[in-house]
């Protein structure tokens, strides 16, 4: 494990905040984000992903459009993020299908390990109650 004693910190904090402010200007976002979900409106991550899209659009001041490519457990979805390019504007919404269908098509043309790189966690895990109990309404 790597230590770093607490002059270097402070070395390295008091650079950072000597940088020059153009180091750290980037626009971004300048044009709305698309967000792919793999499953048809109203399913569980569609919902996941409207709820997201609603509240962080005004955060990040662009427009989150929620887009739906159904089929193949969520593995279109996927194919259709990884030929994007890869510059922020295009995101995944993944389930565990996308995760386990290469295990039985190992065919498929992108790999979640090194093709994807994880963002931010949209909802936690619920206890199987819960889930059980959203899947049955």
């Amino acid at each position: 494990m790597i230590r770093i004693d607490r002059r270097s910190l402070s070395l390295l904090g008091l650079a950072t905040m000597l940088s020059p402010p153009s180091a750290f200007a980037v626009d971004y976002p300048t044009r709305p984000i698309h967000l792919i979900v793999g499953f048809t409106p109203g399913a569980s991550s569609d919902i996941v992903a409207r709820l997201y899209a609603k509240g962080a659009g005004p955060i990040v001041g662009q427009e989150i459009i929620v887009e739906n490519k159904t089929g193949a457990g969520s593995s279109i979805a996927a194919g259709y993020v990884a030929r994007a390019s890869n510059d922020g504007y295009t995101l995944l919404v993944p389930a565990l299908s996308t995760l386990t269908y290469k295990i039985v098509h190992p065919e498929v043309s992108f790999d979640m390990a090194n093709d994807f790189a994880p963002v931010a966690l949209l909802a936690p895990l619920a206890p199987v109650a819960r889930c059980a109990a959203m899947l049955t309404v």
